[in-house]
């Protein structure tokens, strides 16, 4: 059933679901908001091609006969306790800068959020850029985790060196956005990077981790030209321990990452015998390389040290002096791949949970559930810490 989106009394621009024939003047919003955004191509394939088994509504703002806001959401099946309920990632939250501060991208959230509920959606969650933290908590969103990003430094001295580099632009990023009040796409990729390699430093000092390499010995690793059905039953295999998480299978991976229209990925496969033990998905980038799956059957550590091994080599031949990866310091992955040489996060994390001023500034995934009944609420947040988040999960890679 379509939500009513009535107009705000007072204001000059109102609200209404989002149709087809928007997608061009969506991207041209969202591109001058974010920068390389996408096309219409890009907004097909988010809004209109995806695997999950039903739909939500998204949202534009029109004023002046433009738009001048949109708030999107993307449905998605998680896996809670061994039981399915609907999800969704909130996504692609912008208004363009002359009509900010208006309360447009309050009602929008306000509406979408609002016609997600009505839709029985159980679990919203979303990664609030560098600004808007403060607005999602106001919208109704609480903060439940900071990014458990781990990294591995593909060679520390071209790391710092290239961080070293880099300084002089990164300031003067931080004087725009400080002093001049600027925020450009540019400004705000700046400001970025010198937050993630100033945390990646940081960890490297508090926790430093020297790559020795580990045995992957009857582990064969091949590139995949893609997904097939076999990838159903083995992510079920992989599932069936998750206390939280995305449920996936050939149908989602194809659609995440081989009909992507922008994006190129790498997919590594692990096989013991001619049996498939392990995948990785990867985005390979000049600087930061990024592991967006890695799935392996619960013990099998040979198969995950060998598609590290391979991603890694990739990464290192396209120039990448990181590759990072998400995951919780709770997830059993987590001691594993400080084994193979990635640099946790985890001494940053405990000191945010005692300074409220540095749990602020560092990247916060949030949640949306003053919906749903007190008791599924506690039950979320009960296993929170043991989410099986990838970075694929987002829409940043």
């Amino acid at each position: 059933m379509t939500p009513h989106f009535a107009d705000v009394p007072g204001n000059r621009w109102h609200m209404r679901p989002t149709r087809p024939d928007d997608a061009p003047s969506i991207a041209a919003l969202l591109n001058a908001v974010f920068g390389n955004w996408g096309d219409t191509a890009t907004w097909s394939w988010k809004y209109e091609d995806l695997p999950a088994p039903f739909r939500l509504i998204s949202a534009v703002a029109e004023a002046d006969g433009r738009l001048v806001g949109h708030y999107g959401i993307v449905p998605v099946t998680i896996v809670h306790q061994g039981k399915l309920v609907r999800g969704a990632q909130a996504v692609d939250a912008a208004v363009l800068p002359e009509y900010r501060r208006q309360g447009i991208l309050s009602a929008l959230a306000k509406l979408v959020l609002d016609s997600a509920a009505g839709a029985q959606v159980s679990f919203i969650y979303a990664f609030p850029g560098l600004y808007s933290l403060n607005l999602n908590r106001r919208i109704g969103f609480q903060p439940v985790m900071i990014v458990p990003e781990m990294v591995r430094l593909l060679g520390s001295k071209k790391f710092f060196f290239e961080t070293l580099r880099s300084l002089p632009d990164n300031l003067r990023a931080i004087w725009r956005w400080r002093y001049q009040k600027e925020w450009s796409p540019n400004v705000t990729a700046r400001l970025t990077h010198f937050r993630s390699s100033l945390l990646w430093m940081v960890s490297w000092l508090s926790a430093p981790v020297w790559h020795r390499g580990v045995p992957a010995s009857g582990i064969t690793v091949r590139k995949l030209a893609g997904f097939d059905e076999s990838f159903d039953q083995f992510c079920q295999l992989c599932q069936a321990d998750k206390a939280l998480g995305l449920v996936k299978g050939c149908a989602y991976l194809s659609w995440r990452y081989c009909q992507h229209p922008d994006r190129v990925y790498l997919i590594w496969g692990a096989f013991e015998a001619a049996n498939l033990v392990g995948y990785l998905v990867m985005h390979v980038a000049e600087f930061k390389s990024s592991i967006c799956e890695l799935e392996y059957l619960p013990g099998n550590d040979k198969a995950l040290f060998a598609l590290v091994e391979a991603a890694a080599q990739a990464a290192q031949e396209a120039g990448s002096n990181v590759l990072g990866i998400w995951v919780s310091n709770h997830n059993p992955l987590h001691s594993a791949l400080q084994k193979a040489g990635f640099i946790s996060q985890h001494r940053l994390h405990q000191l945010a949970a005692k300074c409220k001023s540095l749990s602020a500034r560092l990247y916060q995934i949030i949640l949306y559930a003053g919906h749903l009944p007190v008791q599924s609420q506690k039950q979320f947040f009960e296993v929170i810490d043991n989410w099986s988040l990838s970075m694929g999960d987002s829409d940043l890679v």
